[in-house]
């Protein structure tokens, strides 16, 4: 998209649902005018006390406004909030390293990231919108002087069940939500050279 002053954006590009035709279906339309403004901060911390510990927060804010826009349904009125733009997120981590021995250093980390609901249309049909939820991923590694990586992972920790992309087709009888990775684990080993 391009803008003429911060926070407004001009055809703006985003997936409509279209219902002409005999199957509905999603399709790339122009959005003229969009306002978009945001926050995001960002701090990283390495507290003097615990050699090795590293700490990390981050915060994303951000408003949105779709102006007025062509769908099958007629014009959809302005006031709409962007697809996938969550209202907030955000995102913590801690990660701690250690020496094994003068050729090995171990790593252990976590991480976690919220994401607000959001709506998955442009049009913001409540069947398309998503709850809130938290992430969480976790890793223990041992890293090599030259160069090898061998890791434990955990992704989705708790198992969380979200959705990533929703598609109304009410007037074939159905929707269609696609929900994110489960628990995901598992060893990995790599090299560097």
């Amino acid at each position: 998209p391009t803008g003429d002053h911060a926070g407004l954006q001009r055809d703006m590009q985003t997936f409509i649902r279209d219902t002409s035709g005999p199957i509905p279906v999603q399709r790339l339309g122009n959005v003229e005018e969009a306002t978009l403004y945001g926050l995001d901060l960002d701090l990283h911390y390495l507290p003097p006390a615990v050699d090795g510990l590293s700490l990390s927060l981050g915060l994303g804010l951000l408003e949105t406004e779709l102006g007025a826009f062509p769908s099958s349904g007629g014009i959809q009125p302005a006031g709409a909030e962007a697809p996938n733009a969550p209202g907030v997120s955000f995102n913590v981590g801690a990660a701690y390293e250690f020496p094994l021995s003068d050729d090995w250093s171990g790593r252990l980390q976590t991480n976690g990231r919220y994401t607000g609901e959001t709506w998955k249309d442009a049009q913001n049909l409540p069947i398309l919108r998503a709850d809130a939820f938290w992430v969480w991923d976790a890793r223990l590694s041992a890293g090599s002087a030259d160069g090898w990586d061998l890791a434990l992972w955990v992704k989705n920790l708790a198992d969380e069940r979200y959705v990533t992309h929703a598609v109304s087709l009410l007037s074939l009888g159905f929707g269609q939500r696609v929900y994110g990775p489960p628990r995901t684990y598992g060893l990995s080993a790599s090299r560097a050279f």
